[in-house]
């Protein structure tokens, strides 16, 4: 369907969204990447969290606690910077694969 047809399209891919054209592809697999990250992630820190019921439930003293708690603040803010290290190196591969088309998409699809 050519956009000088549909007003709508026409208005869509002057604002820039006939990108999605080109943009699918890569896209979806960011999307893919994000979601298997994403999933690792959670599934990562659920099994630190379960684990932390178990080290709670082991102390003796307030001391221990203390230990406890801090050691898993420290691995979670640890694990929340790595994973959004990964997660932002994902948004620049796909704005790197789908980059290259830009230049080609001035009018409309």
């Amino acid at each position: 369907m050519k956009t000088e047809s549909n007003p709508a399209l026409a208005d869509l891919s002057r604002l820039g969204l006939g990108a999605a054209a080109w943009s699918g592809a890569a896209a979806l697999g960011t999307i893919t990447a994000l979601a298997q990250e994403m999933t690792r992630f959670l599934t990562d820190r659920f099994a630190a969290d379960l684990a932390l019921q178990n080290d709670l439930l082991a102390c003796r003293d307030p001391a221990s606690l203390q230990e406890v708690q801090m050691r898993f603040v420290t691995d979670a803010m640890a694990d929340y910077v790595a994973a959004a290290a990964r997660m932002a190196q994902l948004g620049v591969g796909v704005a790197a694969a789908t980059s290259h088309h830009r230049a080609k998409d001035n009018g409309p699809v």
